[in-house]
């Protein structure tokens, strides 16, 4: 073992921006996507135990596999007691959402939570400071795949590259305590 190596040092050293909750900024834009579909008339007319099942479907399962599976013909998403569509792609109480639709609920969060992050590295690297790596946490940022793939694509413009890890809130509240 080399004892010149010194182990990394973990500070925040930028504030923390915004305060978001992104899971349910995209828990959001999916309710005005789902009643983009079947219509807010159907929609507030759904007992709250069917609304419940269509959120928790998209929240437990739907929201954090997207796009694990490489499946070209979509994503099923429960929508109990609306009736079979084919042109709302509504069969047998499921919703089959595309790539596509996807990608408009989820773009424009990540979008946003990636241009914070520039904004930190800038800020970081505006006062001299070196940053190698990046750390965020919560439940929903360390589960979700799509975030994770976007977050390690970003350039952050500095010539070398920055480590994103993500971290579910348990594990950042027991370093916390320690």
């Amino acid at each position: 073992m080399n004892s010149k190596l010194k182990p990394p040092q973990v500070k925040e050293i930028a504030p923390t921006i915004g305060g978001l909750c992104w899971s349910a900024l995209l828990t959001q834009h999916f309710e005005q996507y789902i009643r983009g579909v079947i219509g807010d008339k159907v929609f507030d007319r759904l007992q709250p135990r069917s609304k419940d099942r269509i959120m928790h479907c998209w929240e437990e399962v739907v929201m954090i596999q997207f796009p694990r599976r490489n499946i070209d013909w979509g994503y099923f998403v429960e929508v109990p007691k609306v009736p079979d569509s084919p042109d709302m792609n509504i069969e047998d109480g499921c919703h089959i959402m595309g790539h596509d639709e996807f990608k408009k609920i989820f773009d424009p969060v990540v979008d946003r939570m990636i241009s914070l992050l520039k904004q930190q590295v800038t800020c970081v690297r505006d006062r001299g400071d070196d940053i190698s790596a990046i750390v965020l946490y919560g439940e929903f940022i360390s589960k979700c795949y799509y975030l994770r793939k976007r977050l390690e694509s970003v350039d952050y413009e500095s010539g070398k590259s920055i480590l994103v890890l993500l971290v579910p809130n348990e594990l950042a509240e027991r370093s916390c305590e320690d």
